[in-house]
């Protein structure tokens, strides 16, 4: 895939606590993060993830012995071996959210207190899901926020925002929803080596399973 270098240089107002904030991506760090992702997403896992298995118990067939319940049963087998059972479908939500992953954090620009997207945003998703096209591999969106503002509202608020990238990327894409799995994280996981406090910590989080 080609990535243009002439890509929005993204500029983050301050997201929680009132001042101005403007941590600033440049068109070249843009760039390289779309080739990561692209690269996580082309990868071949060495280790498929392990996707929940359900089993249907079809009823026996009617006998002169009698007949056997009418009513299917539909039973999560989770219990056994994963070799003994056959998936009907790959589910992403019921993946650990501790799966082998490669991660690739973003700058995305959402509107004060809100998880709106802006229109350099949507300009940056827009390459996000180019490179997510590659392979049916499952996604983990994880929103990230700083230490500024309440606890409790900045969870809700990263996983709102979390949940506005999917819901972004999927409409315009058309890469299915059930591919994405969305969580707020608030300010519980800031980046190494940065203070808490950091406007920087405020970031979506691509984590490519089984890449």
């Amino acid at each position: 895939m080609q990535i243009s270098k002439i890509l929005p240089v993204v500029v983050l107002n301050a997201l929680i606590g009132g001042t101005l904030c403007t941590p600033v991506a440049s068109a070249d760090e843009i760039s390289s993060k779309l080739l990561q992702l692209e690269q996580a997403v082309k990868n071949q896992p060495t280790n498929p993830p392990k996707f929940r298995n359900i089993q249907i118990a079809v009823p026996a067939a009617q006998t002169d012995m009698g007949s056997a319940s009418s009513v299917q049963t539909h039973t999560e087998m989770s219990a056994l071996p994963v070799e003994t059972l056959q998936p009907i479908a790959k589910h992403c939500s019921s993946l650990p959210l501790d799966s082998k992953s490669t991660a690739v954090d973003f700058t995305i620009q959402f509107k004060n207190g809100s998880a709106e997207l802006t229109k350099p945003a949507e300009i940056i998703l827009q390459k996000i899901a180019s490179a997510l096209k590659f392979s049916d591999k499952c996604v983990l969106v994880e929103g990230h926020t700083n230490s500024i503002g309440n606890a409790n509202y900045n969870i809700t608020l990263s996983g709102q925002r979390a949940d506005s990238v999917i819901k972004f990327i999927s409409e315009n894409s058309q890469i299915p929803q059930s591919r994405f799995i969305g969580i707020g994280k608030g300010f519980s996981e800031p980046l190494k080596q940065l203070d808490p406090r950091n406007p920087k910590n405020r970031r979506v989080v691509f984590k490519i399973i089984g890449a």
